[in-house]
């Protein structure tokens, strides 16, 4: 229901757009009014039928693609909005029919979400929050002549009203790093935290080595695995394990690399150092691994770059 509401009321601020640009009826489009309406009474027979059929679909795709050059050549700002919500719409039906899979096999197999596997969580998160985000602008629509200001709103406000199915590709790489930058203030607090743990820990040479790790980090260095691997039973139990954690410490880890000014090569460099530390971790150490998302994010920017 609130998939058809969202999608509603974006076909209708997409007819709004396009009301407003008058291009010229296409002569092909009248030449096969003129043309093929005698045809209309003479076919009778199925093989003719789907004849006529695929003749009038080759047509309305040739149409189409007359309408997307002339929008492209006279109109090319709306044309970029065009074809990001033809993309969107499509991206976003793709996504409902995955969902719809998730829930029917989750029914059929009687699990919890807690069972599924990552990417189906992932996958059934995001599509709640994109639901939850496009609700109001929903709801704002439903009064007479409100589409306007809908259309405002939307053409304004992108970020904060439009779900990322209807981001332009430069609005996706600039809204993902504003993203990215609001989770990263949260970082130096994180390593302090960690810094300031080291004192109260009996064992002296996990004292230094955890106090090492951080201040390098503080001082702009990248770490080394092994410099993370040296202090993995901090991470297992008091004062650093799972169950150790605050909750305002806990709610600092949604957080990760900003893939958006680094090449594909220093992507898979960064997964290979995330999965080199994480194969050899285990179940009682997964706290490390959370702060890890922290300690080899922070530099690895800079670090790249030199």
């Amino acid at each position: 229901m609130a998939l058809s509401m969202v999608c509603c009321c974006i076909s209708l601020q997409y007819g709004i757009m396009r009301s407003r640009i008058r291009a010229p009826v296409s002569v092909p489009f009248l030449h096969l009014v003129r043309v093929n309406k005698p045809h209309l009474c003479s076919m009778s027979s199925k093989p003719q039928g789907r004849g006529f059929t695929s003749l009038i679909t080759s047509k309305l795709k040739y149409i189409s693609l007359q309408y997307e050059t002339f929008l492209k050549r006279r109109f090319p700002r709306f044309y970029v909005l065009h074809t990001t919500f033809m993309k969107g719409v499509r991206s976003l039906f793709l996504d409902a029919k995955e969902v719809k899979r998730i829930k029917i096999m989750m029914a059929e197999q009687n699990l919890n979400l807690e069972q599924l596997p990552y990417r189906d969580m992932e996958k059934l998160r995001q599509f709640r929050r994109d639901i939850i985000k496009a609700t109001p602008l929903v709801l704002i629509s439903i009064p007479p002549f409100a589409n306007y200001l809908v259309f405002v709103l939307m053409y304004l406000f992108p970020r904060q009203f439009l779900i990322r199915h209807f981001w332009t590709p430069a609005q996706h790489k600039d809204f993902m790093a504003i993203y990215h930058r609001m989770r990263a203030q949260v970082y130096p607090e994180i390593v302090s935290c960690l810094q300031k743990v080291a004192p109260t820990l009996q064992d002296r040479h996990l004292e230094r080595q955890l106090s090492h790790l951080c201040t390098k980090v503080q001082m702009g260095v990248h770490p080394e695995m092994s410099e993370l691997q040296a202090v993995r039973t901090l991470f297992s139990g008091p004062p650093l394990g799972m169950r150790r954690l605050e909750t305002q410490h806990m709610a600092c880890y949604v957080r990760g690399l900003d893939s958006t000014h680094i090449d594909a090569t220093e992507c898979r460099n960064w997964l290979k150092q995330w999965l080199q530390l994480s194969t050899v971790l285990k179940d009682s150490e997964a706290s490390l691994l959370l702060h890890s998302m922290v300690l080899l994010s922070t530099n690895y920017l800079r670090s790249a770059k030199e």
